[in-house]
């Protein structure tokens, strides 16, 4: 016997279950995406336009730098 559900919500889901032990999502929708800024391991702080995401090891957070100051930092453009 085979079971439809639909729940109509903010974040609408449909689950067909097609036995006892087994339920599967037929689709799923999600709400608003979250930004960037938001994250919880996002340090904002420095955002301006142009600045860039770089990863701090000590904090464990990406952090917005409007400049590159961090010697360990090697930008490799490539071969022309």
């Amino acid at each position: 016997m085979s079971i439809t559900a639909t729940l109509r919500n903010a974040n609408a889901i449909n689950v067909q279950m097609r036995s006892q032990s087994t339920i599967a999502a037929k689709s799923m929708q999600v709400g608003i995406s979250p930004k960037l800024t938001t994250l919880t391991d996002v340090d904002a702080t420095e955002l301006a336009d142009g600045a860039l995401l770089v990863y701090n090891a000590t904090t464990g957070k990406f952090q917005t730098k409007p400049e590159l100051d961090n010697s360990s930092t090697i930008v490799n453009g490539g071969k022309y």
